[in-house]
């Protein structure tokens, strides 16, 4: 009997540091990963760009009814743009 009420309370007890340790880790996994993506974030700047070339090119019906039609040049000046896309998390 006494055997049995040992083992009765030492599993309790293993019941009880399991849940208590599995609460702690789920928030100590919860921290981790809000710390992990913020710092993510606070490195993530609006300086990380990327210089992209200008240049020119023509809008054109690709039909074989309106092939020689003139259509239109665009020309677009060398600008930047950011590195990364712009995610809900990056935005607000």
């Amino acid at each position: 009997m006494k055997k049995q009420i040992k083992y009765t309370v030492i599993l309790t007890a293993l019941v009880i540091l399991t849940s208590l340790l599995a609460a702690g880790c789920t928030n100590l996994l919860a921290e981790i990963q809000s710390a992990a993506r913020a710092g993510f974030l606070a490195d993530v700047q609006y300086r990380d760009m990327v210089d992209v070339d200008g240049g020119s090119y023509d809008q054109r019906e690709y039909d074989s009814a309106y092939a020689d039609s003139n259509g239109f040049q665009h020309t677009l000046s060398a600008y930047q743009i950011g590195a990364y896309e712009v995610t809900y998390e990056l935005w607000y």
